[in-house]
């Protein structure tokens, strides 16, 4: 795995399997986002819905969460639904002539950039305006928090992998999964609390992996590729 964080920054940086599973440098998010963007084109799932919900699932780093209004956070689920087939949301700036704390202009940005139309765009500069509302002082142009900086990263690399899996591995799904898991997936989703019930169910059904995915995790943001895998979602 690369050691020097600028690394990921140089063109041409290629993400290696390895440093797709573990990988904690600066820019690797970058460099993962270059490497699903060329998986597009050989129609993998990064499509504009899982991109999408990465943006948002970015605004959700409960550090920048709890500073936002709930006017902000209403556009954030709106959307979401957007990216699962409702209709685009609209943001509207504070008046003119109001001046924005050091935060709230790049929670601005971040907002806009959430329902950004090219959402390549938008799962880029979702991230990079969060580092910039939280990892640097309230000043414009501060210092940047290293160790926010890296924070940030570690979580916005763990989103990619729990929204796209491993693009170097795509996990072989059967043609048709089981009624029970089906449904206790679609109440999982729903928000009921049957994770233990799903995990059993795919160990039932000889899918470790998944069943581990499941248990492993604390949260499953909307785009989760196990759910979607699930549910036939791509």
């Amino acid at each position: 795995m690369a050691t020097d964080p600028l690394h990921w920054a140089r063109v041409g940086a290629q993400v290696a399997e390895s440093d797709w599973l573990l990988g904690r440098d600066r820019f690797l998010s970058h460099a993962m986002l270059r490497l699903l963007k060329q998986k597009r084109a050989n129609r993998t799932k990064a499509g504009r819905r899982t991109l999408r919900l990465l943006a948002c699932a970015a605004c959700r780093w409960p550090a920048f969460w709890t500073r936002l209004s709930p006017a902000q956070r209403e556009v954030i689920d709106k959307a979401e639904a957007w990216a699962e087939g409702g209709r685009a949301p609209a943001y509207v700036e504070r008046a003119a002539g109001v001046r924005l704390s050091h935060f709230q202009q790049y929670a601005v940005l971040t907002i806009f950039a959430a329902i950004d139309d090219n959402v390549f765009r938008a799962a880029v500069n979702a991230c990079k305006n969060i580092l910039n509302a939280c990892g640097r002082d309230e000043t414009a142009g501060g210092p940047m928090n290293k160790q926010i900086w890296e924070e940030i990263e570690v979580y916005y690399c763990s989103l990619i992998r729990h929204l796209f899996g491993n693009p170097f591995r795509p996990y072989p799904a059967p043609p048709a999964w089981p009624s029970t898991v089906v449904q206790l997936t679609e109440s999982f989703c729903d928000g009921q609390d049957c994770g233990f019930a799903l995990h059993d169910a795919l160990l039932e059904a000889g899918h470790a992996e998944l069943a581990e995915h499941i248990r492993q995790e604390t949260w499953h943001p909307k785009g989760c590729w196990v759910l979607d895998t699930l549910l036939g979602k791509h």
